[in-house]
């Protein structure tokens, strides 16, 4: 997702709306996927342009009121259907709350000429009702921010800075040499972790192989996640599908075959994966309390004693550590940690969307509030031609609405033209061919009663669609809600996870530090876990020796 500020701004509103809407030479209508009005009564490009000249008129220091901007989406969100026009509705009016254009007028057209999805912004800088000018300053600086926001809450690619390249360019190993999606390195950046590297292309061949069996006889979630973990993997929410992970590197769920697929999982296992991982993560919160706490000691137990018992407990645990297999600890420590990290991150996903269907939800009520206010007027300007067209307007409307509900809108709407004694009798008088101003009043009032009613069936529709929209999204925010107050009943709160996580590194780390390759190659491990473990242990090393360059460098440069 980028954005871009044409450097030469238009001249009028009415030439820069035309060409927006597709009616100037060189461009045609078709090129405009949706558009909308905001603070506008019409999308009718000459009759909003002629709005936003008069409100402009207001003010005579403004030289320049037409302000046009536009966002642009990367072709690959797109294609991921990550953007739709109506993802792209919601990014639009987020995009005038988050600039300060709540109260000025705006058109938004959607185009669909180019292989990236845009959105053109024509603004009017002058305010309708205090007449000042909206300031441009630091627009390019907003704008990056605003895209950037976006694309960290939306999943979406942005422009890589070249830190980023660079970073990129010293990916060395084999599973995760193909960088991260835009949107996972930026979260990952600002909750400060690393970010989720897909596996290559080559090694998710290899994983389909080696568990295709496992997707295939698995009978529970339980069963699946136990036969994931014998290679190191374990299945993680992300979006609204599920992906296998080995803490650092993911790949889809369905990238496992045409079969493997969590709506179809769920229903064979009977159970919602995100039930059985609360489930799960409540189990191994009481082991984790249970090996890992304070013995369990009498409440009445002097202090001192209380002290020494629980020092005592912690050496016995120490000396029982030294005294396992270096490596299968080192096993253990990296499956635990593991597994916590996926816990940690099945938080992050939570918390997101319960964010992203709170923040639909309100979108989605903002534009039924704004659909059932056209809905009723324009039901009140086709009341209003009834009434002027026929002597009784309630009884045309009523057999109008039956015309429609027994034949349909189009047939009806034939029958009634050619046959306005269907709905009654007009209104006035014609007396040997002579008519009063009312009966011409009538005539002139019902050549625009169809499209006045086509007008109020189009809103009302409208409003049917954004109201079932509106439905969806309570109930998946509900349910969003829910899972993630589940998840912390069972798990504790996201700060007791991120402890839990920092303990596991920990742990995790001193594994490392008392093994070797050769140790590890050696143990009687299978052959992929042995190799997980080699990464994780060659990484360690690696790292240790960055962190102590840069502690030389520090050093060199203090003295």
């Amino acid at each position: 997702m980028r954005y871009k500020v044409p450097r030469s701004q238009p001249a009028s509103f009415r030439g820069s709306a035309r060409y927006l809407a597709g009616l100037t030479k060189g461009v045609t209508p078709d090129r405009v996927e949706w558009v909308f009005g905001h603070n506008l009564q019409t999308v009718d490009p000459e009759t909003a342009a002629a709005i936003m000249g008069a409100v402009a008129a207001q003010s005579t220091r403004c030289q320049n009121p037409a302000y046009h901007f536009v966002l642009a989406f990367d072709p690959k969100d797109a294609k991921a259907r990550r953007v739709n026009p109506e993802i792209m509705q919601e990014i639009a009016r987020e995009t005038i709350e988050k600039m300060g254009l709540q109260e000025y007028q705006a058109l938004v057209y959607a185009h669909r000429d180019t292989d990236h999805p845009h959105i053109h912004f024509l603004v009017n800088r002058v305010h309708p009702q205090t007449g000042r000018a909206y300031s441009r300053h630091n627009d390019f600086a907003r704008l990056e921010g605003l895209c950037r926001d976006i694309a960290l809450e939306r999943g979406l690619n942005v422009p890589r800075e070249k830190s980023r390249m660079r970073e990129m360019d010293q990916a060395e190993d084999f599973e995760i040499a193909n960088p991260p999606r835009d949107g996972d390195y930026w979260r990952a950046k600002r909750e400060e972790r690393p970010p989720d590297r897909p596996f290559k292309k080559e090694y998710i061949e290899i994983l389909r192989g080696n568990l295709h069996a496992d997707f295939r006889d698995a009978s529970s979630w339980k069963d699946l996640s136990e036969r994931l973990g014998g290679w190191g993997l374990q299945l993680a929410p992300k979006g609204q599908g599920l992906v296998l992970t080995d803490g650092q590197h993911y790949a889809k769920l369905s990238s496992m075959g045409k079969t493997v697929r969590l709506k179809e999982l769920e229903e064979r296992f009977g159970e919602r994966f995100k039930e059985h991982a609360a489930r799960e993560a409540e189990q191994r919160l009481r082991e984790h309390e249970e090996k890992h706490g304070p013995p369990p000691l009498p409440h009445d137990m002097p202090p001192d004693e209380r002290k020494r018992a629980i020092l005592l407990h912690e050496a016995r645990k120490l000396k029982y550590d030294d005294q396992r297999d270096r490596v299968l600890a080192l096993d253990d420590a990296d499956l635990e940690f593991r597994y916590w990290s996926g816990i940690e991150r099945t938080y992050r996903q939570s918390k997101k969307d319960a964010f992203q269907w709170e923040r639909r939800h309100g979108s989605l009520t903002e534009r039924t509030d704004n659909a059932t206010g056209t809905a009723r007027k324009r039901e009140e300007g086709f009341l209003e031609g009834l009434a002027k067209t026929f002597r009784n307007p309630d009884e045309a409307r009523a057999t109008w609405d039956r015309l429609e509900e027994k034949h349909g809108a189009d047939i009806a709407m034939e029958a009634i033209q050619a046959n306005p004694a269907l709905l009654g009798t007009f209104r006035g008088r014609q007396i040997i061919g002579v008519k009063d101003s009312d009966r011409k009043e009538a005539e002139r009032s019902f050549r625009t009663l169809a499209g006045k009613r086509k007008l109020y069936l189009s809103a009302r529709k409208r409003l049917e669609l954004i109201r079932g929209q509106l439905e969806d999204a309570r109930r998946m925010m509900r349910i969003a809600r829910r899972d993630f107050e589940m998840l912390q009943k069972s798990a504790g709160t996201p700060e007791q996870v991120r402890k839990i996580v920092s303990d596991k590194i920990k742990a995790r780390t001193r594994a490392l530090e008392r093994v070797t390759g050769d140790t590890i190659a050696r143990s009687i491990l299978a052959d992929e876990r042995k190799e997980q473990l080699h990464l994780a242990w060659r990484r360690h090393k690696e790292r240790k020796r960055d962190r102590d360059r840069r502690r030389e460098r520090s050093l060199g440069r203090s003295l």
